[in-house]
């Protein structure tokens, strides 16, 4: 027992330790694979914005005494949730604003911090901006990448984990490097980066130019940085670069994972797409090499363009392979880019990961002709773009496209008009989606309602709604139940009026009976579930079958209750207790029996050794005091006879 005792508590322990040090947070839903903006205006008011940060939401009013640039505030990259010491990145700067009045700067080791990735719980990622096309030597050894905590009560940014320069003469051989993108696939994030190398084997002033995709493991306990593994390949110009990832269904498993790239140079001025085939194994594959095989690749070498020596990796680390301390695996992907004719080289280019079912659109861009197009996912992984509205008209280029993570809205806002609020905002297409129960468990916190049993329609905001009436009895309904005995097993069946959609998005389904009254072996057929049903507690109790999704934030469960009430057969918890009760008190008092009955024979014996020995000493000890007590009267007689022999002749 003591045993299982400290068992339990070094597991309560370690589930401890992994909810301190996970990275892994619980997001809205359209912010659960990336978000790119935090900062959303709220209408009909110049300083009011909403905020998003790592799921958690709330209202700041930024007077204009602290900034006036309302484009400048909704690229604000926010870092905690507290807004009367509200933290966050403003161009290369990091700030603090207190009470929604002041601001100043925080202070920080380095000069620029302007690539972040907001993780929550106060930390960030940080990948600098490494700019040096001279190779000319820096006055500040940069880190590659690094992990930043932020304190709003000391105002200070502290590096928490670091993957720095591997030699003082790194400066060398990189003229650039800058995070690009990055995109969350279940507890693994990966990161896009640029970057251009000078290639000194090859000749003298030449360079590749080269993306990087770094994948960090969010559920670690140990460091992040230390999980990270890269993939890299050579792309002929200077480009840009951003994840396409299709994430609903689809043909051909090897075309889910992709980039879009768009060189412009003088030898080729394309967009391109390269797609990369069982992304996660690859990454897999470069530790299995490493570790079992015996072949590293080092980034450390490959900035160098160092060729692999090391011929040994696992327990006693070697120099050229120092595994599993400081070790950042790295190898090339042998990959096609293929020609992205749908979208023009010269184009503003956004794309969107948001999870079923609100992939409406997977990117947008706007031409130089300042149109917009939207584009979306085939289930080959093509795109299909088609003109958007007409009167989503848009004045500069470089229209910045941001998407709301709260309310699903999309702005079109215009950084040469950075004190007028955007005019074109697209609301959320609620009639995209096409049934009740999508409409109300993901649309409904987006401003979606399902109207007369037909379509998913945007709620008018001068209308007041009950959610509670949108959520009980509303998708679903339970037409008829019954409880039919299978062996020891009670199975529950119950019939609803609508039918279940062939492929059902919802991820858990609760089924209750009344108080400890649950379901188990859920299974679902046409319009009918049945289950496999705990009966813990008596009496009549109506039925309750409620459909949620715990993956996300903003969920809006679907329930159904029935009119009729089932009836429950079962041993009370109290009488169940009291048998149990009394078959452990019968089976102790067996136990007890058994051992004394075991142990009477030597109770027995025992007890005639110890009369037999009392019995000897007592009698003993009365011979003892008998002897005694004859001895004393003979003295006296021996002498009184004596004395009366000498009276006798005088």
């Amino acid at each position: 027992m003591i045993t299982l005792f400290h068992r339990h508590i070094l597991v309560f322990i370690f589930i401890i330790e992994m909810n301190v040090t996970s990275k892994v947070l619980k997001q809205n839903r359209l912010a659960h694979h990336q978000y790119l903006h935090q900062i959303f205006p709220v209408k009909n008011s110049s300083e009011l914005y909403t905020v998003y940060v790592a799921g958690k939401e709330f209202t700041i009013k930024v007077p204009a005494s602290v900034e006036d640039n309302q484009y400048k505030i909704m690229n604000w990259k926010v870092i905690n949730s507290n807004p009367k010491r509200l933290m966050f990145i403003s161009g290369p700067e990091a700030f603090i604003m207190i009470d929604e009045q002041i601001i100043r700067k925080l202070i920080y080791p380095n000069v620029d911090i302007g690539s972040i990735i907001v993780l929550g719980n106060n930390e960030a990622l940080h990948m600098p901006t490494i700019s040096n096309p001279d190779t000319t030597r820096s006055p500040i050894d940069w880190n590659y990448l690094e992990l930043l905590y932020f304190n709003e009560e000391e105002e200070k940014i502290k590096i928490s984990e670091k993957i720095p320069w591997f030699d003082q003469n790194d400066w060398y051989f990189i003229r650039e490097w800058k995070l690009l993108d990055y995109i969350i696939i279940e507890t693994k994030m990966y990161i896009l980066s640029k970057r251009r190398l000078t290639i000194y084997s090859e000749g003298p002033g030449q360079f590749a130019n080269e993306f990087s995709i770094i994948r960090l493991s969010l559920d670690v306990d140990t460091s992040l940085l230390s999980t990270a593994v890269e993939l890299h390949k050579r792309v002929l110009s200077s480009f840009s670069a951003q994840f396409l990832v299709h994430l609903g269904s689809i043909v051909d498993e090897n075309k889910r994972y992709s980039i879009i790239i768009q060189e412009t140079g003088p030898v080729r001025s394309a967009s391109l797409r390269c797609f990369i085939p069982k992304m996660e194994a690859r990454f897999k594959a470069i530790g299995l090499s490493c570790e079992e095989v015996g072949v590293c690749n080092q980034l450390h070498q490959h900035l160098r363009s160092v060729s692999i020596q090391s011929k040994k990796c696992g327990d006693k680390p070697t120099v050229d392979c120092p595994f599993p301390e400081n070790l950042y695996l790295t190898d090339s992907i042998d990959v096609a880019l293929t020609a992205l004719r749908e979208i023009p080289v010269y184009s503003l280019v956004r794309t969107f990961h948001t999870p079923y079912p609100h992939e409406f659109y997977n990117v947008i861009y706007s031409d130089i002709d300042n149109r917009l197009f939207f584009c979306k996912f085939q289930p080959t992984s093509s795109l299909i773009c088609t003109l958007g509205p007409s009167h989503l008209k848009i004045r500069d280029f470089n229209t910045d496209l941001v998407l709301n993570v709260i309310n699903g809205s999309t702005s079109y806002v215009f950084p040469v008009y950075p004190l007028k609020p955007s005019p074109n905002v697209l609301n959320y297409p609620c009639d995209k989606l096409g049934n009740c129960f999508d409409c109300i468990m993901y649309g409904f916190s987006l401003g979606c309602i399902w109207v007369d049993g037909y379509f998913c329609e945007q709620r008018s905001v001068s209308l007041v709604y009950s959610q509670r009436g949108f959520i009980y009895n509303y998708c679903k309904k339970i037409v008829s139940f019954s409880v039919k005995h299978l062996e020891s097993k009670k199975i529950l069946e119950i019939e609803f009026q609508e039918v279940f959609e062939p492929v059902n998005r919802f991820h858990q389904i609760a089924i209750l009976a009344g108080p400890n009254n649950d379901c188990v072996d859920i299974k679902m057929n046409n319009t009918n579930l049945t289950c496999e049903l705990n009966s813990r507690t008596s009496g009549y109790f109506i039925v309750n079958v409620t459909f949620y999704n715990d993956s996300y934030l903003g969920i809006t469960p679907i329930i159904a209750i029935s009119n009729d009430y089932i009836s429950i057969e079962a041993t009370s918890a109290w009488k169940r207790m009291t048998i149990i009760a009394t078959i452990v008190v019968v089976v102790i008092i067996i136990v007890f029996c058994s051992l004394f009955v075991r142990s009477f024979p030597k109770v027995g014996e025992a007890t005639r050794t110890f009369r037999s020995k009392l019995s000897d000493f007592i009698g003993s000890s009365i011979e003892a005091e008998l002897k005694s007590l004859r001895s004393k009267p003979a003295a006296r007689i021996a002498i009184r006879p004596k004395k009366l022999t000498l009276k006798t002749k005088k």
